[in-house]
């Protein structure tokens, strides 16, 4: 594995499952279907998602890293963007780091800064859900989920111990 400052999907992610041309659906390292509900292009969809060091520096365990989505949103009321981390490919257990609220109607680009696990190959894991609440894998219909495995330099935790203030 080629560690880098950053990585992304390309064309490979585009569109929702069995809605879209989406090659490899659903895209996930362990198998979680999309939803099968709706109208490509008017419904739910990731097209693409970029993953970068936020100092352009290798992508390091622990560091904060800014992932890129643009999706297909069908209703900003309703649909949110999930942000998920697991250190291990081979055995994923995602951790929720953050939810995105959408901005309008269509295709955009929405951004999170999230911590990456201390590993040195993990999967970012994104879902843009219909409504619901934050689920690595989630059950509606309208649901798309996509992960991207990376490679990464190991860091090191932080051990300090937190200061305390007596007044």
């Amino acid at each position: 594995d080629v560690v880098s400052s950053f990585c992304h999907t390309g064309i490979l992610v585009m569109g929702r499952g069995p809605l879209g041309p989406e090659a490899h659906a659903s895209n996930t390292v362990d198998g979680c279907p999309d939803g099968s509900e709706g109208v490509y292009r008017t419904d739910e969809s990731i097209e693409h998602v970029a993953i970068s060091s936020l100092d352009g520096g290798p992508l390091t365990g622990g560091k904060l890293a800014q992932v890129e989505v643009r999706a297909f949103v069908a209703d900003p009321s309703y649909d949110w963007l999930d942000v998920y981390v697991a250190a291990d490919p081979a055995a994923p257990a995602f951790v929720w780091r953050k939810s995105v609220e959408t901005a309008a109607t269509g295709e955009q680009t929405l951004s999170a800064i999230v911590p990456l696990a201390y590993s040195e190959r993990q999967v970012v894991r994104v879902a843009l859900r219909g409504g619901g609440l934050p689920e690595a894998c989630g059950t509606t219909g309208y649901d798309d989920r996509d992960d991207v495995v990376i490679a990464t330099e190991r860091g090191t935790p932080d051990t300090t111990p937190p200061s305390v203030s007596i007044t």
